[in-house]
Order: C-alpha cells, then sequence, then structure tokens
C-alpha cells in the first residue's frame, strides 16, 4: 500500500448534526421529566410524550406536550 493510499478521517460533526443532538437530548430530557410528574405516553406523534423507537420518530416529537398533556401536568405540579 503506497502513502496516501490510506488514511484516516474523522467524521465531522457540523452545526446542523449539532442542533439535532441538542434537540433529541431535549425531547428525550422532557420526556422522561414527563414521567417523574406522572405523565404517561401519549397517543399524538408530535406529543413530547409520544413513545419513539427510532431517532426518526424522536425528530418527529415536538419538544412540548399535547394539549392534555399541558393540563395533566399543570394539574401535577399545582399538586405538588
Amino acid at each position: 500500500m503506497s502513502a496516501g493510499a490510506w488514511r484516516y478521517s474523522r467524521p465531522r460533526v457540523g452545526a446542523e448534526s449539532t442542533d439535532r443532538l441538542r434537540r433529541r437530548a431535549a425531547t428525550e430530557a422532557i420526556h422522561e421529566l414527563g414521567h417523574t410528574f406522572g405523565l404517561r405516553h401519549c397517543s399524538r406523534p408530535s406529543c413530547v410524550m409520544w413513545f419513539s423507537n427510532t431517532l426518526a420518530e424522536t425528530d418527529r416529537k415536538d419538544v412540548s406536550p399535547c394539549a392534555e398533556h399541558a393540563r395533566e401536568l399543570a394539574r401535577a405540579l399545582d399538586a405538588g
């Protein structure tokens, strides 16, 4: 093998990838915090409390709850 025929290349993490990672982390952290306040999984794919099996499903979710889960969260916070 000649010099230069093989080289190590490090994957580049661009701003878009970093933003996507941060959004995914925030979405899943908010989802798990919802469970600590007694929220269950939602049937609405856009709700943060929707159970996602793939990154594509996580990307589809919003970072906030649907109206129903927002009301449940408000009641849980008022009760505390």
